[in-house]
């Protein structure tokens, strides 16, 4: 339980950064990439991409193709 309470809080700091980054737009459908994401590393690589990335399309890509390769 403490470990997906601070997956949870990961996702969160993550989403509220991507506000400030991007927009409100690019958290909310960051989020919802995120949501179920229990992987330390998934979560490593979007906050990575949120440095990297130039463009809230580009971050939002960057995490739904980690979706896609996995499946």
């Amino acid at each position: 339980r403490g470990i997906e309470q601070a997956r949870a809080e990961e996702r969160a700091r993550l989403c509220r950064l991507a506000a400030l980054r991007f927009d409100e737009d690019t958290a909310r459908q960051l989020a919802a990439l995120l949501e179920h994401a229990a992987d330390p590393g998934r979560l490593e690589r979007a906050g990575s991409g949120l440095i990297e990335c130039r463009t809230a399309a580009e971050l939002l890509d960057r995490v739904a193709g980690q979706d896609a390769r996995r499946e």
